[in-house]
This record gives structure tokens, sequence and C-alpha cells, in this order.
């Protein structure tokens, strides 16, 4: 079991070649700056958990955005800090646009 707080200190993340399927709590890995993703096997909506945003205490609701529950309090999700990223030889990925609510991705690679 990893928890959110230790996903939070990784800045550097190389699962190339380990065939990676999903993404769940990959969001939650806040302050990477490197990540490698290299003969995966995910989908485009999976890249939609690196995109910056917050969770907690939306108005109305108990339950938010992928069930999570709302409380008082809210906390970062996604990668604002996001510089670097590797994608190649993933053959289900064929759509990349969700990246461009990266504010920091300076390089990508995509084959």
């Amino acid at each position: 079991r990893i928890l959110a707080s230790q996903l939070a200190e990784i800045s550097v993340l190389d699962a190339a070649g380990l065939g990676v399927t999903r993404l769940d709590g990959l969001e939650f890995a806040i302050n990477l700056e490197t990540l490698n993703l290299a003969k995966g096997d995910f989908v485009a909506a999976d890249l939609e958990r690196l995109q910056p945003r917050s969770f907690g205490a939306l108005p109305g609701d108990d339950v938010g955005i992928d069930g999570v529950y709302q409380d008082a309090n809210t906390f970062d999700a996604g990668m604002k800090q996001l510089r670097n990223l590797a994608i190649d030889f993933n053959d289900r990925l064929t759509d990349v646009s969700s990246l461009q609510n990266l504010p920091e991705l300076r390089r990508l690679s995509f084959d």
C-alpha cells in the first residue's frame, strides 16, 4: 500500500517497459517532474488523471469526482510540475490532447 503523501515525495518515476495499464493514483504524485511510461498499455482517458486539479469541498456534494468523499479540506492532485513525459510505444494511445493542460510540460516523447 502506497499513501498519497508518499507519492507526493517522488520527483522522478521511470516505469518504462513495465506494461503500465492504468494510471489510477498517479495523480497524487503531485511533485513529479519526470515521468517515463514508455511501452505502457493505457488509453487517452488515463492521461486525464495527470491534469492539475483540487479535491474536496465541493458545495452541495458528498461525493465528487471518481467517488472521492468531499470534506472541508481541499488538496492538490495532478501534475502541475511535470516537465518531461515519455509515453512512447503505446499502441492504444492515440490522443494526447489532455496534455495541453500540463503547465510546465517542456518535453514530450510520443512515438
